[in-house]
């Protein structure tokens, strides 16, 4: 399988990190658009934000609360019934400072926002073979490219995609766009803001491995499973580990890189 990957973080105004996204193939995301943005032109919208629809802002002002009910459930009808999987993300901000960041907060570059992206890399291609029973060739990333943390994210996904992780090879592109240009990042961004105040009600943490990901799967809709994975103090532990080991990788590297060039130079 190619696929594509929308992600978008959740207009939360919170402490703690949500992120969320869908997976499609090409010509899955092809009929998505399509019905997408029919949906929103039928009511005299240009694109769709979940926290401007909430506000009732901008082009929702005029909307009933009736309009924007059926508008929301219209949407997800349309994103259940096109998407293979969709996925939520979250970080709580207590458990970031204290299992990631510790007492030495510059030895570890990630943001909360970078964490959940660096999971996204890792693992969404393996739980997503693991769910649907088929290989995936190459997945390929979309995020909104406005957002403050775009170019580290960058960062992470290259760091990812040249290392020895047995995945690295399936990583295909890091691009970046707007709401209004693409659709999913819309739909990810209304999966996230929504996912970000289920959050609140919820006191269970799903942190299943990718061979038993039909455990982490919160069943939102008829066809589309949505993957639901909050970062536990395990996995913030083994991410911080992981990069103190990465840290150390690349200074010897840098550490021989010198020495061969003053062995060169005698």
């Amino acid at each position: 399988m190619h696929l594509k990957v929308f992600i978008d973080e959740a207009d939360s105004h919170t402490a703690n990190v949500v992120v969320a996204g869908y997976v499609a193939q090409v010509r899955q995301w092809r009929r998505f658009n399509k019905l997408w943005r029919k949906a929103l032109k039928k009511r005299g919208l240009s694109f769709f934000h979940t926290q401007e629809l909430w506000d009732s802002d901008g082009e929702f002002s005029t909307l009933s609360l009736q309009a924007k009910e059926a508008l929301r459930i219209r949407l997800f009808e349309i994103a259940d019934s096109n998407l293979l999987v969709g996925f939520t993300i979250r970080i709580n901000e207590a458990d970031f400072n204290r299992y990631y960041i510790g007492d030495n907060p510059r030895a570890h570059r990630d943001s909360q926002y970078g964490l959940c992206l660096r999971w996204a890399f890792c693992v969404l291609p393996e739980y997503v073979e693991a769910l649907l029973g088929k290989e995936v060739k190459n997945i390929h990333f979309i995020l909104e490219r406005g957002h403050r943390n775009f170019q580290d994210c960058q960062r992470i996904f290259e760091e990812i995609k040249d290392s020895n992780w047995e995945y690295a090879p399936k990583l295909g592109t890091f691009s970046g766009g707007s709401k209004g240009e693409f659709p999913g990042l819309e739909a990810g961004d209304a999966l996230a803001t929504g996912s970000a105040k289920a959050w609140d009600h919820v006191t269970s943490s799903l942190t299943a491995e990718p061979e038993d990901a039909r455990q982490a799967i919160q069943v939102v809709g008829e066809r589309c499973p949505v993957i639901r994975f909050q970062a536990d103090e395990e996995f913030l532990r083994d991410l911080k580990q992981e990069r103190i080991d990465y840290a150390k990788l690349i200074a010897r590297a840098r550490r021989a890189r010198k020495k061969a060039k003053r062995t060169v130079s005698r």
